[in-house]
């Protein structure tokens, strides 16, 4: 069985004209596993795992380090899992999905407790789903990767632009949102979409495009 994969699989594509989010030549695609409506009716609680955020090494800027990178992802990481939560559980709230999410603080500290009492295991990535869902005791666990061309942070993406542009650089990359079932650990729900785009907006701005997204294929949806 396959461990859930923390690093980046993927690359998303935003534009920003203004304070708004432009998404164009887009290309999604869809699996649902054959025995997901059965299981649906068994889930309960999901728990949204942390966000993964990565910015692509070759497009660093000159004058950043790979550490102030690192540092810009955790934190664009942190900002997207935050409001990713808040908006389906918004959505949960009004009865449009039939899944509860498990609040971020109990997921972290599920998790920190679970590696603690797992030697074998350093990072969230060294466990396999069916254990993670253990830990978090629910139904199903969510996974997004998200990859970046260029730095997502609004002042560094402005004074960044005008070189990327000359490079012929273009943001641009694939959004990967997977969930697995946490009693076999099997995927029985994949997402992933193309956008292309150029300058980036705030990860607030990014999460509600990403979500919006995401939502509406969410396969937890009430009839």
């Amino acid at each position: 069985m396959k461990r859930i994969r923390m690093g980046v699989q993927a690359a998303v594509v935003f534009v920003v004209v203004g304070t708004w989010l432009l998404m164009v030549g887009c290309a999604s695609n869809v699996y649902k596993s054959p025995t997901f409506e059965s299981q649906q009716r068994t889930h309960e609680t999901i728990a949204l795992l942390p966000f993964q955020v990565a910015i692509e090494e070759k497009n660093r800027p000159r004058d950043e380090t790979k550490q102030d990178m690192q540092k810009l992802a955790a934190e664009q990481q942190e900002s997207l899992t935050v409001a990713l939560h808040a908006q389906f559980s918004k959505e949960q709230e009004k009865g449009k999905f039939t899944v509860a999410f498990q609040p971020i603080g109990e997921t972290s500290e599920r998790l920190e407790q679970g590696l603690k009492a797992n030697p074998e295991a350093t990072t969230v990535g060294d466990l396999l789903p069916a254990e993670i869902s253990e830990i978090l005791n629910v139904d199903a666990v969510m996974v997004g990767h998200l990859t970046l061309s260029k730095p997502m942070g609004a002042a560094m993406a402005l004074l960044n632009e005008l070189v990327l542009m000359r490079q012929g650089v273009t943001n641009k990359g694939t959004l990967y949102v997977t969930i697995y079932d946490g009693a076999s650990g099997d995927i029985i729900w994949r997402f992933n979409d193309e956008i292309k785009g150029g300058l980036l907006s705030s990860p607030a701005s990014v999460a509600k495009t990403v979500v919006k997204r995401v939502a509406s294929k969410f396969p937890y949806k009430a009839k």
